[in-house]
């Protein structure tokens, strides 16, 4: 077999396994959620790894104005979205279309 492609598969396998490797463990961010009068809570569709993917999801939603990153919890073991909201932050309907045009899908609980 050629050498460039078992080089290849071996790269691809070590990436897969520290991203699983990482599935278990909670990300962990500085969070404010619970500083806010509402929190909104959101399944999430799409999420592969627990290392890359839960960030990406939270900076998706933290583009929003009105919405910083640490207003954002994001877990992949219960692939779930938590966001803290105050009265004049985004609605459901505008915080499920941040993550459109990502590979992720929000859908409110």
């Amino acid at each position: 077999m050629n050498t460039k492609i078992l080089g290849g598969l071996a790269a691809a396998s070590l990436l897969l396994a520290a991203c699983t490797a990482e599935t278990s463990k909670p990300v962990k961010v500085e969070s404010t959620v619970a500083n806010h009068p509402k929190q909104l809570s959101f399944h999430v569709e799409g999420m592969s790894c627990g290392v890359e993917c839960p960030p990406a999801v939270q900076a998706a939603i933290a583009k929003l104005e009105g919405i910083e990153a640490s207003d954002v919890e994001v877990n992949y073991d219960t692939k779930t979205a938590t966001v803290g909201v105050d009265e004049n932050d985004p609605s459901v309907e505008q915080i499920v279309a941040s993550v459109e045009g990502t590979q992720f899908t929000l859908t409110a609980n």
